[in-house]
């Protein structure tokens, strides 16, 4: 009986051990990115990864990290819904994400001041195609009357509006529609319009990128008429949002036909909103989605 109460005590202890590493490896592993290390390391010590979550006074995020509630309580953006799809649709894909571009003094999140890394990104001029080396950002936390609201939202927009002062690559419209993905990813970003003649590449590329649980964000505009008649409005415009996934039609011959579409934005991002495809597909005009998009893979030489 004694040996029977001691096994089954270590099995549980064995189990909860087992679970604990799990959960804890789930949202650690924006560890593993690569400009997060290189910058780490060539700070000698004076900036660190996040990896303590305690302390109220100034958090940069909440106890568990990365929230889509924390948009409940963040100031206006300046650089509005492409940011936010942005970031959810990071956080969708992967928690914790967005720390992978963040460092602290400390390494904590009770802090008022932090570093955001821009990744590398490539634009084209008359002169060719350029690539920008990855830059720090310092931002601080605005005295908004916010309390103690993380505010790692706020430091992502500051980061980019700041890069827009220094001119980070900048040339004519700022940013071009799939620079937050590139910015924020490191990854390339890749971006397909939804004409006539593109829509079933369009679909395709849908079904296949939210099912590998890549960061995906579509962008709207007004119904268009693609001589069918007027169509409603359903969603906002000009808008963007993040997509949490869609289900195939199963009815249709078409292989790639998608029944339902399930989006998030500021308002809504602790839950999507699911609509009948065929009634927002007039509006939904872009797609952007990112490649090499795992933990750890904000790697601008990808």
């Amino acid at each position: 009986m004694y040996l029977t109460s001691n096994f089954k005590v270590l099995h549980l202890l064995v189990v909860a051990t087992v679970v604990v590493v799990v959960l804890a490896a789930s949202g650690t592993s924006y560890l593993n990115d690569p400009l997060l290390k290189k910058f780490a390391a060539e700070s000698n010590g004076a900036l660190k990864p996040v990896t303590n979550f305690h302390g109220r006074r100034n958090p940069l995020t909440g106890p568990q990290g990365i929230s889509l509630r924390d948009f409940k309580h963040a100031p206006p953006r300046k650089n509005g819904a492409y940011l936010d799809a942005t970031l959810i649709a990071m956080e969708l894909s992967t928690h914790n994400w967005a720390l992978g571009h963040i460092l602290t003094a400390t390494g904590g999140v009770d802090v008022d001041k932090a570093k955001v890394i821009l990744s590398s990104r490539s634009y084209q001029d008359e002169t060719g195609d350029h690539t920008v080396a990855p830059i720090l950002v310092d931002v601080q936390k605005q005295r908004s009357g916010r309390g103690n609201a993380p505010w790692w939202i706020e430091a992502y927009d500051s980061a980019i509006t700041s890069a827009i002062q220094q001119k980070y690559g900048v040339l004519g419209r700022w940013p071009d529609d799939k620079a937050f993905l590139e910015l924020f990813t490191g990854s390339h970003g890749i971006h397909l319009g939804n004409s006539t003649f593109a829509r079933r590449v369009w679909k395709r590329r849908l079904i296949e990128q939210t099912a590998q649980k890549v960061p995906v964000v579509v962008g709207t505009s007004a119904p268009e008429d693609y001589g069918d008649g007027p169509h409603p409005a359903l969603l906002k415009y000009p808008h963007a949002y993040a997509v949490e996934g869609v289900t195939r039609d199963t009815t249709s011959d078409y292989e790639w036909e998608i029944a339902t579409i399930t989006l998030r934005d500021a308002e809504t991002a602790t839950k999507g909103v699911t609509y009948k495809f065929a009634d927002v597909l007039y509006q939904l005009h872009d797609l952007w989605w990112v490649v090499d998009s795992g933990p750890g893979q904000n790697n601008p030489e990808k």
